[in-house]
């Protein structure tokens, strides 16, 4: 019993003191990925958007489309339409590897906050990312391009506002319906056809307005509840205050 007890006080040592380690190189052994995301049909200020401590939105440099081409030239058409581009420094485990999920979920809350901005078909095309100051490590990820024409344009000092505090809102943690009703929306921007697109537009509609849909009248409580937020409510003897 006396060498059972002695063996099992070494085992746990000896797991103790592994596990330690590769809890501490998890924790310790960190780098700074590098994020590059060029904007199609967007027009923004000269001077950089400062998002939060780890996105912006700036003007490309040749740079920047040097450093992308040597890496990944293959993704690299049709780059002369851009002029803008979202850089994101983020640091994650060196574990971890250089991936793109994280950054990728930070790309469409960007590019969610333009849409709910301002008008128009901002999309990235790619996002590129790399282990900062060393390109032997890097990954890009091909994205769905949209399918509205119009350039978005952020240039004025309001619309800047609006996108860094929507940007920051969404950084948030998202109720379920909400989240929902996002990804729907962007899923608008995709659709070749206009009625697909509308389709889409009305689900994000229904999923926030009718909430409470599985007890029925879904269209009822749709029609009055978008009646009564369209309107001032007092023609239709309804609260226009409808709690999301």
């Amino acid at each position: 019993m006396y060498f059972l007890n002695f063996w099992r006080t070494i085992s746990a040592a000896r797991f103790a003191e592994v596990y330690n380690t590769v809890e501490a190189a998890l924790l310790n052994d960190c780098h700074l990925v590098y994020s590059l995301a060029p904007i199609f049909s967007f027009i923004g200020p000269a001077s950089p958007i400062r998002l939060d401590d780890e996105s912006v939105i700036r003007l490309a440099t040749d740079a920047d489309f040097a450093e992308i081409t040597m890496r990944a030239p293959g993704i690299m058409n049709g780059m002369d339409q851009v002029k803008w581009i979202v850089e994101t420094e983020s640091r994650i485990s060196g574990a971890t590897g250089v991936g793109v999920p994280s950054d990728l979920e930070r790309l469409e809350d960007i590019l969610t906050a333009i849409r709910l901005t301002v008008d128009g078909g901002a999309h990235c095309k790619f996002l590129f990312a790399t282990r900062k100051g060393d390109l032997s490590a890097a990954s890009a990820a091909l994205l769905p391009s949209t399918q509205v024409g119009s350039p978005s344009e952020i240039t004025s000092e309001k619309s800047v506002t609006s996108l860094v505090d929507l940007f920051k809102n969404l950084r948030s943690k998202k109720p379920l319906a909400l989240g929902f009703a996002l990804r729907r929306f962007n899923q608008a921007f995709e659709r070749t056809q206009i009625e697909d697109r509308l389709v889409d537009l009305v689900i994000v509609l229904e999923s926030l307005l009718v909430r409470d849909g599985n007890q029925g009248e879904v269209a009822y409580k749709f029609r009055m509840r978008t009646a009564a937020m369209l309107g001032d409510g007092e023609s239709l003897g309804v609260c226009p205050r409808i709690h999301l």
